[in-house]
């Protein structure tokens, strides 16, 4: 079943523009992918494949990256025409592959001009390990710009849930148990 066919669908006329990656195809005829639909112009978009190091995933993993225009927003603040990166991606649940493939991500990236929009499926366990070993590839550092997390940024008490166990780092507080999120990088 193709469910970008059927978001299309149901988005009908509503001037949303949108694009596709395959990312994955079976035998059984059916594919999944990555998508990114957008109410503001797509100007250029591209795909990137992400390293994958261990064949304990059989699933190919991939970014998908749109240059979005959204000048009626930013343009006040900026004075100028302004678009945003936008970046999805769904890694892999193996923590080895996926600090890998956080890493292609971070190059990807780092490709592209600020400001930026990381969302996607992370896969991170609720387990320290993966947290430790996968975050600290997106964070900022003395050297170059990281992702800060969004949820955090607009409501802090929503970031992190009563109970729950968090670490801080520059810029970024991480969140357990929370799959998928979003998180962005400006200049």
């Amino acid at each position: 079943h193709d469910q970008f066919l059927d978001l299309k669908v149901l988005l009908g006329d509503t001037k949303y523009e949108s694009i596709y990656h395959t990312s994955q195809k079976y035998e059984n005829g059916t594919e999944e992918g990555l998508a990114i639909f957008s109410k503001h112009p797509i100007l250029s978009h591209s795909a990137e494949p992400l390293f994958h190091p261990t064949q304990t995933d059989q699933n190919s993993r991939w970014a998908l990256h749109a240059e979005i225009m959204v000048t009626s927003e930013l343009e006040a603040y900026h004075g100028q025409p302004q678009s945003v990166h936008f970046f999805v991606t769904h890694l892999s649940y193996d923590a080895h592959a996926q600090k890998a493939e956080a890493e292609a991500l971070r190059i990807f990236a780092d490709r592209f001009p600020l400001p930026q929009v990381l969302v996607g499926d992370f896969n991170i366990a609720e387990a320290d390990h993966d947290e430790a070993n996968l975050l600290p590839l997106l964070r900022p550092t003395a050297t170059r710009n990281g992702f800060a997390d969004a949820l955090s940024i607009i409501d802090p008490a929503a970031a992190a849930p009563e109970g729950a166990a968090t670490a801080v780092g520059p810029n970024r507080q991480v969140r357990k148990g929370r799959a998928a999120t979003a998180a962005s990088r400006a200049g």
